[in-house]
């Protein structure tokens, strides 16, 4: 009751600098039944400009809390055709690192002005953004919320999770902030740096380009540095530069490779990284080494790791025997023919036996 009065105090005398400017425009009201209080701030028009209740609720443009939240302390309300409610932070300095800000803090105790360390899975705070249902009750619409996750050390461990509603249940870890440095798209536990994943429906990754001109486009980029710093230092022979894995789930039930795009570099760098792209499947058992080899000197392997052709096939290359020839051949084509069992290249004119 002493810090209510002495509120109350402070807030008359406000009220009371304000009449001095502007007597004509604002009245002070305080009703009391005795044993409860509330003060209010009208205009001559009789609207509520600002109410300070018993309990110590704040409203200001309200003094109707029938509508608010459990636990509301200050409601800011406005209202009528073209009205914002807007609550503005400004902040008037010459120094770079004062600003303003807003401080939402959680201490793990009941007792005021005590801090005691939060705990893992304690809420330190949340924004919520709600409209009414179709039951006309306030519901829902977005969250932002901040959860410890682990024991505190020098600083609060937290997650930092957005979720938005459908019209019949929340998105729960649409988007996740974790404390270790990952990000999470529906996973509240991200594994690698950026974990994407939907339990129900296919998990896509889209990027997108509209322009007219016609050397725009999009584009992913797979960068390597030789450095644990972030500067760029060459890389260097036999370096792997970039891969892309497509996983699934095998018998032991454990994440496992099915198949994977890999680069690795292969000679010294120049005006350009000379690398090697591999592209290899897996069978239940084990990797097919160099499947497809695109070399860095221009040449293909099938089966090999440096092909010394344009195409370098390891071991056996089959062609599937047709009984008809191929139509418009060029020089150089060749076929498998059916009928007579022959190995047949064009030489410019006609299809030749090659026995």
């Amino acid at each position: 009751m002493k810090i209510f009065n002495l509120f109350f105090i402070i807030i008359f005398c406000i009220m009371f600098l304000i009449g001095n400017v502007c007597a004509d425009d604002v009245d002070v009201v305080l009703d009391s039944d005795g044993a409860d209080s509330t003060f209010t701030v009208k205009n001559n028009s009789l609207t509520d400009l600002m109410t300070v209740t018993a309990d110590g609720k704040v409203g200001l443009g309200t003094s109707n809390f029938t509508n608010a939240h459990s636990g509301t302390d200050l409601m800011l309300v406005d209202s009528g055709t073209d009205s914002f409610t807007a609550l503005q932070l400004i902040g008037y300095n010459d120094q770079i690192d004062y600003y303003p800000f807003t401080l939402i803090g959680k201490s793990h105790t009941d007792a005021e002005d005590m801090l005691i360390s939060t705990v893992n899975g304690e809420y330190l705070g949340a924004i919520y953004f709600q409209g009414v249902d179709s039951g006309n009750h306030r519901d829902s619409g977005a969250v932002i919320k901040a959860i410890q996750n682990g024991p505190v050390g020098a600083r609060v461990p937290t997650d930092f999770i957005v979720e938005t509603f459908d019209d019949t249940a929340i998105n729960s870890n649409q988007l996740v902030l974790h404390h270790d440095g990952g990000v999470g798209i529906g996973i509240a536990y991200p594994r690698v740096n950026l974990d994407i994943r939907d339990y129900s429906d296919n998990t896509q990754l889209w990027v997108s380009s509209y322009s007219e001109t016609l050397t725009d486009r999009p584009y992913l980029v797979f960068r390597r540095s030789h450095t644990t710093g972030t500067t760029n230092v060459t890389t260097v022979n036999g370096e792997s530069i970039g891969l892309i894995q497509f996983r699934g789930v095998d018998s032991g039930n454990r994440s496992d490779e099915g198949a994977q795009i890999r680069i690795t570099q292969n000679g010294t760098a120049g005006d350009f990284v000379p690398c090697d792209m591999f592209i290899e499947t897996f069978s239940s058992t084990e990797n097919n080494s160099n499947q497809l080899v695109l070399h860095h000197d221009g040449n293909v392997g099938i089966g090999i790791m440096t092909p010394a052709r344009t195409l370098h096939v390891n071991q056996c290359m089959r062609l599937e025997p047709t009984s008809t020839a191929p139509s418009s051949p060029s020089a150089g084509d060749f076929y498998f023919d059916s009928t007579d069992n022959k190995l047949k290249c064009f030489d410019g004119s006609t299809w030749q036996s090659c026995w």
